[in-house]
């Protein structure tokens, strides 16, 4: 009997069936797995980004000054050089190059053999013209008791009392041309005319020196250190205002001078010169500070920048320097709102030194203000206050 091959069409049937069935017997949970997988998965929440962390101070009100700021130099009240007012030649060398000397002090000793021989033949000649005249006044009583008595004549008493009268002269011409040699002795000894610092000293023992004139005749130069003076210029759209402060400000209006280097020193002074007209070219008027320099920050010749206080001032709101922000749209600010966000403010701003900048619209007091990592702000961005302006800044801490 011949065996029945089954077809490919049954094969395919019986594929199907048993794949059916398979999938009706699969466990419900693999089901649900199986179609969780399928299906796409809900997005998961995102947790919130923190804001830019940002350093901030608050605005405040201070009574800010009018104040004009102007560069200019430093100048001493006075500078000496010092020559010989004899001929001779220097013996001793007292004072080394910088030196600090007072008033009065010897600075070099000049040759005086010379003059003190002068001085002894002086005081000689004056001794000998006071015996003279003494004798001659005694001539003179002797006669005129004689003419009392009618011994001697008129003539006799006249030409004694003429002779007495030259004597007279003579010993007063002696006296002055001793004073006039004691003074050249004198002039041996040279001495600091005022108070300050030496600048190079030209000359040492063994050199000829006298009066002469010229740039190298000078022995030394003298500085008077303290007081100093400050020149600079403002513009003429000032004066009004200098002058009114020079009238009704004691002393003058007060002057902040600042110089410059690896460590910026101010000190005070206050004006004391307006000069007489304002110079047509530049538009602008010399003004002069005196400042008391007891510290010695000051030092003649340097750069300075001077800043002075035209009035009292008003109470203006007042931030640290660093919350400023400059671009082309102008000066700007990063106020923090209540909500944490950034909005960036338009203000007219000055400094006024101290750290400090003066507000004079945009800006109310008690707002909080960014002063360091604005860089990165942008309107509405969200910050979070991690500290507070430093305090040599000015400004009020944050918490």
């Amino acid at each position: 009997m011949r065996a029945i091959r089954p077809t490919t069409s049954l094969l395919a049937t019986m594929v199907i069936v048993g794949g059916i069935s398979l999938l009706g017997m699969r466990p419900p949970a693999r089901m649900e797995a199986l179609a969780a997988r399928i299906e796409p998965s809900a997005p998961a929440a995102r947790p919130s980004s923190p804001g830019f962390p940002v350093r901030a101070s608050l605005a405040r009100l201070e009574r800010v000054p009018l104040v004009r700021t102007g560069v200019g130099w430093v100048e001493p009240m006075t500078t000496v050089k010092v020559r010989a007012r004899i001929d001779g030649e220097i013996v001793e060398r007292l004072v080394q190059d910088g030196a600090v000397v007072a008033e009065g002090d010897v600075l070099f000793r000049v040759d005086d053999s010379e003059m003190r021989a002068i001085v002894a033949r002086d005081e000689a000649a004056l001794a000998r013209d006071r015996a003279v005249h003494s004798r001659l006044n005694a001539d003179l009583a002797r006669a005129t008791e004689l003419r009392a008595r009618h011994v001697a004549t008129q003539m006799q008493v006249d030409q004694l009392t003429a002779d007495t009268r030259a004597a007279a002269a003579t010993v007063a011409a002696g006296e002055a041309t001793l004073r006039a040699s004691r003074i050249k002795l004198g002039y041996t000894v040279v001495r600091a005319p005022i108070a300050g610092r030496v600048g190079v000293v030209r000359s040492v023992r063994g050199d000829l020196v006298g009066p002469a004139e010229g740039p190298v005749a000078a022995l030394l130069t003298v500085t008077s250190m303290s007081p100093l003076q400050v020149s600079f210029t403002l513009p003429e759209r000032d004066l009004d205002a200098l002058r009114a402060g020079m009238l009704h400000r004691d002393g003058g209006p007060k002057v902040t001078v600042v110089v410059g280097g690896d460590a910026p020193a101010a000190t005070m002074g206050r004006l004391r010169f307006i000069d007489s007209s304002v110079d047509a070219t530049t538009g602008t008027i010399l003004v002069k500070a005196l400042v008391p320099n007891e510290e010695g920050f000051l030092w003649p010749g340097q750069y300075a920048r001077a800043s002075v206080a035209l009035d009292e001032g008003v109470e203006t709101v007042v931030v640290p320097v660093s919350a400023l922000e400059q671009d082309r749209k102008g000066t700007a600010v990063f106020v923090v709102r209540p909500d944490g966000s950034a909005e960036r403010r338009s203000v007219e701003a000055t400094e006024v030194g101290g750290g400090l900048a003066a507000i004079r619209s945009g800006l109310s007091a008690g707002e909080r203000v960014v002063v360091e990592g604005q860089a990165r702000l942008f309107e509405g961005a969200a910050v979070t206050i991690v500290g507070s302006e430093v305090a040599s800044a000015g400004g009020a801490d944050v918490p």
